[in-house]
């Protein structure tokens, strides 16, 4: 999570001030939710003030630790 938070930053740092991303969003080259630490890593990136977004299949939404995880986005897509 903090790699992913200082290359997030890294990158924000380059946007011009009006160029503000809407989302930071979670689509990896896979299920986003297979990452054990995808909560962390949505509670750091809540510190740029920028919506989280995680689009998922879903296969995991059985599992109570990942609903909690994906509580902590602004906006989850199935």
């Amino acid at each position: 999570p903090l790699l992913i938070h200082r290359k997030v930053a890294t990158l924000l740092k380059k946007l011009d001030d009006n160029c503000k991303p809407d989302y930071l969003t979670f689509v990896a080259n896979g299920e986003p939710t297979l990452d054990a630490k995808i909560g962390n890593t949505i509670r750091l990136l809540k510190s740029f003030n920028i919506p989280i977004a995680v689009i998922t299949n879903a296969s995991l939404l059985w599992d109570e630790k990942v609903r909690d995880d994906l509580m902590e986005a602004d906006w989850v897509s199935i």
